[in-house]
């Protein structure tokens, strides 16, 4: 036959179930704090958050990077617009060309791959100058 229990035996299992539930409690909320510091400590070792994505900081990387050679940009006295006016005093109209040999040999230095592509888009977006034909431009007024 089963045994029964008085309530007085019932209410003392009780209370001791309720003391081992809040020593649990206490004992996950200790192991959850100390599960959040090595969250930390590894996201700080890893470069990630704690969340798991990457953080805003980059690794350092063991390989070194090839160095590129920077080009230094050079000093002119005058934008290339001004200059441009300058050597185009005197002519009717000249080619881009022409433009970019006058520019060189008034001093104008650039460190540009593509200069002759700057001059046409200085010559073709400035109002200070007008197109006369195609890829040749002349001062306005």
């Amino acid at each position: 036959m089963a045994k029964t229990k008085s309530v007085a035996q019932l209410r003392k299992e009780l209370e001791d179930k309720e003391r081992q539930v809040e020593r649990l409690k206490t004992k996950r909320a200790k192991l959850a704090g100390e599960l959040e510091r090595l969250d930390r400590e590894i996201a700080r070792l890893s470069g990630e958050t704690a969340a798991g994505g990457k953080s805003g900081r980059k690794k350092r990387t063991t390989k070194k990077r090839a160095t590129k050679k920077r080009r230094r940009r050079p000093k002119n006295k005058a934008g290339l617009a001004d200059t441009l006016i300058q050597v185009l005093g005197g002519k009717e109209a000249v080619s881009i060309d022409q433009a970019v040999d006058l520019v060189r040999k008034a001093g104008y230095k650039s460190t540009s791959k593509n200069f002759r592509g700057l001059v046409g888009q200085t010559l073709s977006g400035d109002d200070r100058f007008k197109s006369v034909g195609r890829g040749v431009y002349a001062l306005k007024g």
